[in-house]
């Protein structure tokens, strides 16, 4: 994975021109192990991913990996909602994460911190911050992530059922949460 991507923030998606968007699952990582070791299919359309962080080795520089069950039996177009990892600005990256949505926000940021360090007050500038910055959070709250993971208490006879069936056991959902009134 690049070094840039943080986290999946899910759903993934198999995107193809000829049919409609075909849904890929997110997993913890132990469940495309228990796949593979329960000798299920080996290779198809994927379903299930995983990603996860592992140490650096080899081939995988950022540590990070993206795992799929059953093994991809083809290349396909995956989209995802990824949380990016801001890489430091250099020569080969001139332009923070943001782009000109957030551009006022540097601006104001870095001028607000010369205003301290110069006149050792906080001026104009540093209210013109805290102005963006709101403005900023309350855009990163309309786009917040969909999938916050899978919570479970792997010591309870339901999530034993849940992660013991397989592949059918995430399918036939044995664990329902319920969170502010809605059933998932």
């Amino acid at each position: 994975m690049p070094d840039h991507i943080a986290n999946i923030e899910g759903p993934l998606t198999i995107v193809s021109t000829t049919t409609s968007y075909s849904p890929i699952k997110l997993v913890h990582e132990g469940i495309i192990r228990q796949n593979r070791s329960a000798g299920a299919t080996t290779s198809g359309r994927p379903a299930l991913a995983a990603f996860y962080h592992k140490a650096p080795e080899p081939g995988f520089p950022s540590g990070k990996r993206i795992e799929f069950w059953p093994t991809p039996d083809a290349a396909y177009n995956i989209e995802a909602k990824v949380q990016l990892e801001p890489l430091p600005l250099s020569k080969d990256n001139p332009s923070p994460l943001g782009g000109p949505a957030f551009g006022q926000l540097f601006l104001e940021a870095c001028l607000a911190e010369g205003e301290r360090q110069v006149d050792d007050m906080q001026g104009v500038h540093a209210a013109a911050f805290q102005e963006q910055l709101a403005a900023a959070l309350e855009q990163d709250k309309r786009l917040r992530s969909e999938f916050l993971g899978q919570m479970t208490d792997w010591g309870t006879p339901e999530a034993r059922r849940f992660s013991g069936g397989g592949l059918g056991g995430l399918i036939n959902n044995n664990i329902r949460v319920t969170f502010n009134g809605s059933e998932y």
